[in-house]
């Protein structure tokens, strides 16, 4: 006598549900990141990523990413309103062999970075803003790259806060913040600008800036200002 073989569909119904389940619900408000995490996992504060680029798939937009411990975390583009976080005492390095360690293309809202260190290794940027309403740099150290630790794109519209942050042995400028259309509002505080090769800081066309209790030690130009619309030192 034969049989014909029974397939398990209610346990398949049941696999098949929970995987949606799962991918519906992958994006959290807090992600977490360490040393001992792997980019396979959901970036929760147990199963933490690895990485920046992997964190930043997890986070919903407006959420945060939390470095748990000292390690390097590698490049990353952020391409909605993220915050990337680093509690002090705690080493977050990103190095940059080619072209730019973060890029902040996220349109529309704000990003923060906070206590990170990003090291050029033959980069070309630290730090480039491509777009965005708001980038808020606090705490951040960016040094070695061959053009700027950290570049504000001409095409930009919004707002750049640079707070309590070193740029420092960069091949041109220690930042550049310029405006072809006039939209860009920048603000540096407590910040310094050592030892790049061209200016510490370039503030370039229609450019509102303001620069404040801020040090430019041994570059050629510490602050350069060129045609902008208003700046305050």
């Amino acid at each position: 006598m034969c049989y014909a073989r029974r397939t398990p569909l209610p346990s398949l119904t049941l696999a098949l549900l929970t995987a949606a389940s799962t991918s519906a619900f992958a994006a959290t408000q807090r992600t977490f990141v360490a040393s001992n995490g792997n980019d396979a996992n959901p970036c929760s504060i147990t199963a933490p990523c690895r990485g920046f680029a992997a964190a930043v798939t997890h986070t919903t937009a407006g959420g945060e990413i939390i470095v748990q411990d000292s390690a390097g975390y590698g490049p990353v583009t952020i391409t909605k309103p993220v915050s990337i976080i680093a509690p002090l005492g705690v080493y977050a390095g990103i190095s940059v062999s080619s072209g730019t360690g973060i890029v902040v293309n996220h349109g529309t809202g704000e990003v923060t970075l906070r206590n990170l260190n990003i090291t050029g290794l033959g980069g070309a940027n630290g730090i480039d803003f491509q777009s965005g309403d708001s980038l808020n740099i606090e705490g951040v150290v960016a040094e070695s790259f061959t053009n700027a630790g950290i570049r504000v794109d001409p095409a930009v519209s919004g707002r750049i806060v640079i707070k309590d942050t070193i740029s420092r042995n960069n091949g041109v400028y220690g930042a550049y913040v310029g405006s072809a259309s006039g939209g860009i509002a920048a603000s540096i505080e407590r910040s310094r600008f050592e030892g790049n090769q061209f200016a510490g800081v370039w503030v370039y066309d229609q450019v509102s800036a303001e620069i404040s209790d801020s040090t430019f030690n041994a570059n050629p130009y510490g602050l350069v200002v060129k045609a902008v619309s208003s700046c305050w030192e």
